[in-house]
Order: structure tokens, then sequence, then C-alpha cells
């Protein structure tokens, strides 16, 4: 199922009123993001600004950080034992032991390389998948497929005191927002 938006633009500012109607699909959206990128040229303003920090010496270096930079982040999700029963827990993540410790052959190739292994991360109660969001959107594999619906289950379940809560067994968060709600003990 494709959701679809359509996008209507107006400019005042410059005296006259531009309105066309686009059907827009996440896909197309990621498409224009990339040609803006190359349009932009080998330099953009972000790239001008953090060079003239001087923070990497080399344009070796400085290659590997932008493709570091471009690189989707892997799914990321925490366990929210204090929300839930133990023995709920433990029965969701009994329910994942084949995704979350599977065997290498259970590992798919998923566009054009294979999913990587789940990752614990033992300082936020939380796991690193080794899929990004994309794969995780759109693969085939009965591994992803897995992986999806029992996140789709496990994220959102009513809590001990009966509240229904977006914050269910697991919540999916990226590790660098879990790495400052640990330090800043949130």
């Amino acid at each position: 199922m494709t959701n679809q938006r359509h996008a209507f633009l107006t400019s005042r500012s410059r005296g006259f009123t531009l309105k066309y109607t686009r059907t827009l699909t996440f896909e197309n959206v990621c498409q224009e993001h990339a040609q803006l990128a190359d349009e932009a040229g080998p330099e953009s303003v972000f790239e001008g600004y953090y060079k003239q920090q001087g923070l990497l010496e080399s344009e070796d270096e400085w290659h590997q950080f932008m493709a570091s930079l471009r690189r989707p982040l892997p799914v990321t999700f925490r366990i929210n034992r204090g929300l839930h029963s133990e023995e709920l827990v433990e029965q969701c993540l009994s329910r994942a032991h084949h995704i979350l410790e599977p065997a290498d052959r259970d590992l798919p190739f998923e566009r054009g390389a294979r999913v990587g292994r789940p990752q614990r991360l033992e300082w936020c109660d939380g796991v690193q998948l080794g899929v990004d969001r994309m794969v995780l959107k759109t693969g085939r594999s009965q591994y992803v497929k897995d992986l999806r619906q029992w996140l789709m289950l496990w994220g959102t379940l009513p809590s001990h005191t009966g509240a229904t809560t977006s914050a269910g067994v697991i919540t999916r968060q990226e590790a660098q927002v879990l790495e400052k709600s640990v330090t800043q003990r949130v």
C-alpha cells in the first residue's frame, strides 16, 4: 500500500502564485532528495562549513566521513521493562528468539546485501538490528516480514495498569537518542 499525498506549492513573496498537484510517495521523495543533493554539487553549504572547521586532516578521511553520513542508520529499539510485567517482557523476547538470535544461514539477502546480525546494546537494554528503515519497510524475505510483524505487535500494547500506550514492550529509537537518555538518566 502506498501512502499518497498531494502537494500544493504557493509563492506569494515573489508576487505570483504557483500551484501544482503531484502524487508523492516515499520513493519519489527519496529520489528528489538525492537529485537535489547531486545538483548541490560536490560541496554543499553543509560540506563547506564542516571543511572550514578543520576537523579532519586528509581528503580520504573527509570522504569516509561523508560516506558514513550518507549510510542509513540501522533500526534500533529498547525494551521497556518498567512498563510491563516481567512475564510479558519474557514472552515478547521469546517470540523473537529466531529474529534476535538467528543462525547465520537464516540471515537473508535484501537489496543486494546480507542482513546483519542483531547486536545487544547492554548499556540501554536495547537491540540494534541488522536492517535499516528501508529494508524493514520493503524487505520481502520471511525474516524481515517476521521482524516487521513482531515490531508492530510488541511496539504497542496495553500496560499492566490497563492504559494503552504507544510505548509497548519495545520502543523504536535511534541509538544516539538511547545514549542521550541513558547519560541524562531520562
